[in-house]
């Protein structure tokens, strides 16, 4: 069934005169009485009575007459928002997409439609084989989603705007045989003594970044073990043995872990103990998808979603 001989039919319908009809689609009479007898030959039942005095619809012909304005209404709909997404840029997201709550914003933001804004298309890269910061200096990606502090926000401010979006708590993940493991909660000096895992690779490297500035803050530098850890692996596969691993709350989410006997996660309670997220993206891109989902975000953080998890 072809869409135009639908709105021919609306046309014939409504004013029940095939020349008049004719003349509104732009088409031949014999044009428009060939495309109602396709219709009428795909639907198996006559759509229109016709003789020398007049023309009207059959039972058949008022039902095809709701259903066709409905189809076509539709149909014009979607063509509308076709042509405006063709006209806007998609928007390549990357970074802590592994980070459910991070994974949770982005999909609300791009789903939010209660403002009447144009649709935003964008495609996920995973790549996870250089900083995050060099994907957006090399236009590989146009946002990311980031740990960053204040000192690398300052660092950056030149290149890049950084916008935090979320703190998100540390808790320390130990074997169930470890000290800590009794404890409802700790405090970073309870971590002055103790070995603290840092994940290798980029995807981790600023989060190790951040545990780093806090332990500083907190008047030590933290002692070290270095473990391989792919970003699509399950946290439960890293070998923590008698040292701690400090994750972050969210990154908890769905992590096998967590229902294990043998791990403990416990939170740690000082104010200035969590990663900083924030939104990353270049100073000088015009991409009009950015504008429009930096925009989103911003309504976001002044709305109910932050003091959910």
């Amino acid at each position: 069934m072809q869409i135009e001989f639908l709105q021919e039919y609306i046309e014939l319908a409504q004013c029940l005169n095939f020349t008049e009809a004719a003349n509104r689609c732009n088409i031949t009479q014999p044009a428009l009485s060939k495309h109602l007898v396709a219709l009428e030959k795909e639907l198996g039942t006559q759509l229109v009575l016709r003789d020398r005095h007049k023309v009207e619809l059959t039972q058949a012909g008022h039902m095809l007459l709701r259903e066709a304005l409905d189809i076509c209404e539709r149909w014009n709909r979607v063509r509308k928002d076709i042509g405006k997404a063709a006209t806007v840029p998609i928007l390549r997201i990357g970074g802590l997409l592994q980070n459910s709550r991070v994974l949770w914003l982005v999909s609300s933001v791009l789903g939010a439609d209660e403002y009447g804004d144009e649709s935003i298309t964008c495609t996920y890269n995973q790549t996870y084989s250089k900083p995050f910061v060099d994907l957006l200096r090399e236009q590989e990606l146009d946002l990311v989603f980031a740990y960053q502090n204040s000192e690398q926000q300052e660092d950056d401010s030149d290149e890049f705007v950084s916008v935090p979006v979320f703190d998100d708590p540390f808790v320390v993940v130990v074997s169930a045989d470890h000290p800590f493991a009794q404890l409802d909660e700790l405090h970073m000096e309870d971590l002055q003594e103790s070995t603290l895992i840092h994940l290798s690779g980029s995807y981790y490297s600023w989060g190790w970044d951040q545990v780093e500035a806090v332990c500083l803050r907190h008047g030590f530098k933290p002692q070290e073990r270095m473990a391989l850890m792919q970003p699509e692996l399950d946290y439960s596969l890293v070998d923590i043995g008698s040292d701690a691993l400090v994750l972050s709350r969210s990154a908890l989410t769905g992590q096998l872990f967590t229902r294990m006997k043998s791990r403990a996660c416990i939170p740690v309670v000082d104010d200035d103990a969590h990663f900083s997220i924030c939104a990353i993206h270049r100073k000088d891109d015009p991409s009009s998808s950015l504008a429009l989902f930096m925009s989103r975000l911003e309504r976001y953080k002044s709305e109910d979603w932050q003091q959910s998890d």
